[in-house]
């Protein structure tokens, strides 16, 4: 794909605030820098980042539901672009429905890591030889079964975006799984790592065999990134990777589309 030119600003590792008044004497720029830099990792010594929750609309809206700034409400967009920094598979499973719940409950079995699922109780399990992770222990809301699986298999996307320094996570829901894989192939089939490139992030309508509409994800390249920033994504994940990675699954990141039957 030809490179188009950069979007205002992806390119900066820029600080989030700017020091009024002049240096003091004997202090140069460098020096400056370097303190700044000490009192940052002070500042994040000890702290779990909590990563603000894209979220995917789904019922026709084909938009995103961004989270809210410092200053600023809830936005919702029909794009978005940011630089994948980080991905890994989930599974969460809920026993009742979101109908019967009302959404907002924790899930009674999870896997961070899509092979091994701990359930409320502290037991383990594996995802492999699950039978809620089969196809076909899905079921409707009149409770008969469905060709889908009753745990949601979903991804987690780590996207830096343009003026903060932490990511925002995207889930994507079993519906998007497919159109995720097909992106991170072309990606691997060009020898271009996720991390080097600004990616665009859309939504389309599409339709389950039964002719039930949902919204799923559309991935696209955008441009390459400079190699400085480059460079700092990879000490951020050195510094919170595994951190991010073990944070909780949340009710939040699953909205159930109109279908999740898929079996593909």
């Amino acid at each position: 794909m030809p490179n188009k030119k950069s979007p205002k600003n992806h390119n900066a590792g820029k600080e989030l605030i700017r020091f009024t008044g002049g240096l003091p004497e004997g202090v140069d720029q460098k020096q400056l820098r370097e303190m700044y830099e000490e009192d940052m990792r002070a500042t994040a010594a000890d702290v779990v980042p909590r990563l603000p929750q894209i979220q995917i609309l789904h019922a026709g809206a084909l938009s995103f539901r961004m989270p809210p700034a410092e200053t600023e409400d809830e936005d919702v967009t029909k794009k978005f672009r940011g630089i994948i920094v980080d991905k890994h598979r989930c599974n969460a499973y809920w026993e009742q429905s979101f109908q019967e719940s009302g959404g907002g409950v924790p899930p009674n079995c999870s896997s961070l890591d899509g092979e091994i699922g701990i359930m409320d109780g502290g037991d383990s399990r594996e995802c492999l030889t699950c039978p809620f992770n089969e196809f076909g222990s899905a079921s409707d809301d009149n409770g008969e079964k469905t060709r889908g699986k009753a745990c949601k298999n979903m991804i987690r996307i780590h996207i830096m975006m343009d003026g903060h320094q932490l990511p925002r996570r995207l889930t994507l829901p079993p519906t998007s799984l497919k159109s995720a894989d097909e992106y991170f192939s072309r990606l691997i089939d060009l020898g271009v790592p996720m991390t080097s490139v600004i990616t665009e992030f859309s939504l389309i309508e599409a339709k389950s065999k039964q002719g039930i509409s949902y919204s799923q994800i559309q991935m696209n390249r955008v441009d390459q990134i400079p190699f400085e920033r480059y460079i700092q994504i990879k000490k951020f994940l050195q510094l919170h990777q595994q951190q991010i990675r073990g944070q909780e699954i949340k009710a939040e990141e699953y909205e159930p589309a109109e279908t999740e039957d898929v079996a593909e």
